[in-house]
């Protein structure tokens, strides 16, 4: 048996006796540099949102048994599909948002529409579901319902369908308004769109500074290339070994402590910034940084972009004609259109810049180009286009919480242009007549 410095004999279970006060002596330790730090330092919480704008993160789930997929546990749950890439998981409902059972956001509603029943879809990305909003009834389809019916423009009652999709492009739009909401026998759609259509192909090319020829099509629906990334990573957890995966459980542990939270804070590493757009960060390759040189757009990449809209446009057009639907096209307001932006969202446009610093050029060089496209396509079509530019000009208090999602004042506001909007060409069509 071994002996100690005394001469007396050491025992398996003293040994066990004093690692036990070990570890508990470094635990205690550990407690108390964890209660120091929470009192001396004011530390912001590592999902924390900088804006007072709900957290619409979003996930995407297996088709059959709808497990989750990604790592950290989100809100907005989507289902991949075969044509549409992934669509709104049906039958959802938190506090802060419902998906029925169609899969569309708001109440449930009757497939078959009634004959006293006027049915307007809008269609479109986050800005149509409503990111920024603090509940279903704050959402621009939601107001623009209660709009039109309180203005009684049209004779039966209005229903406005919420169809939109987190981080979805015209192309994605298209075969949706084909595949399902044709079905729903619509009187009217309005696609609400074009910031995603520029977003997406901008992000991958660092504000058409190279060809889109780099990083693929522009059509491509990118805001799934991160849920596809989570999805290789959930299965390689899955084929790694048992120590492995317990090491991965006990770091992701200690990352959730405040001196875990602390230590990443103060050394940058593995620390992560909230995105102020379109959803969670994206991994892609690093890109040079600008430096203090010009810019320069690729005219190619940013001609693809707006071709890529353009076409998209055209096709809706096309199936809404030979559906005898009345399509209305409506570019979303960005940021910079507001005349007067309120300090909140002066600070919040910085924000974006330091995030992106190819942002300011590239929005201000192809959006405008998007919005022509759009009237282009109005004209040649003989559709209706509501110019959205000027719906925020007389308010000079906060209603943007990032560059293109709206808090619930913007969305009501926007509710009303859009109403005043529709109500003036149908006074103007009558007067025709």
């Amino acid at each position: 048996m071994p002996e100690g410095k005394d001469g007396s004999a050491r025992t398996p279970r003293s040994f066990i006796r004093r690692l036990c006060l070990w570890l508990l002596a470094a635990g205690g330790l550990l407690a108390l540099l964890e209660i120091g730090l929470r009192v001396r330092y004011p530390l912001r919480g590592a999902d924390a949102v900088p804006s007072s704008a709900p957290d619409y993160s979003c996930e995407l789930v297996t088709p059959l048994n709808h497990q989750r997929i990604t790592p950290v546990d989100r809100w907005i749950k989507l289902i991949c599909h075969p044509y549409m890439t992934y669509k709104n998981l049906p039958n959802q409902t938190t506090s802060l948002y419902s998906i029925n059972s169609l899969g569309l956001r708001g109440p449930e509603f009757n497939p078959v529409k009634e004959p006293d029943v006027f049915r307007i879809i809008v269609t479109g990305n986050s800005a149509t579901f409503g990111v920024g909003a603090s509940g279903d009834q704050n959402t621009l389809p939601h107001r623009l319902q209660e709009e039109l019916n309180r203005s009684g423009l049209f004779p039966q009652r209005v229903e406005v369908l919420n169809a939109g999709v987190m981080g979805y492009l015209t192309s994605q739009e298209s075969v949706y308004l084909q595949l399902e909401l044709v079905n729903f026998n619509p009187d009217m759609v309005i696609a609400y769109n074009g910031y995603a259509d520029f977003f997406w192909p901008a992000f991958r090319t660092q504000g058409c500074l190279r060809p889109l020829d780099d990083v693929g099509q522009v059509g491509y629906p990118w805001a799934f290339y991160d849920l596809e990334r989570k999805l290789i990573e959930h299965y390689s957890r899955q084929r790694r070994s048992f120590s492995t995966r317990t090491l991965a459980i006990l770091q992701n542990l200690f990352r959730r402590t405040f001196l875990g939270r602390f230590l990443q804070e103060k050394s940058g590493v593995g620390s992560t910034r909230p995105e102020p757009l379109l959803g969670p960060a994206l991994l892609v390759p690093p890109d040079p940084p600008l430096g203090g040189g010009p810019y320069l757009l690729n005219a190619e990449c940013a001609e693809v972009i707006v071709r890529g809209y353009e076409r998209n446009l055209k096709i809706m057009s096309d199936l809404a004609t030979a559906w005898g639907i009345r399509l209305v096209l409506a570019v979303q307001p960005e940021l910079g259109w507001k005349r007067h932006p309120s300090p909140e969202e002066g600070q919040n446009r910085k924000r974006v810049v330091a995030d992106y610093p190819w942002y300011e050029k590239a929005v201000a060089d192809i959006y405008p180009q998007l919005v022509t496209a759009a009237r282009r396509v109005a004209a040649e079509a003989e559709l209706e286009y509501l110019d959205l530019s000027q719906a925020f000009d007389a308010y000079p208090d906060t209603v943007f919480v990032d560059c293109v999602h709206l808090n619930d004042r913007g969305y009501q506001l926007l509710a009303q242009f859009m109403a005043g909007r529709l109500a003036n060409r149908a006074g103007n069509a009558q007067g025709k007549e």
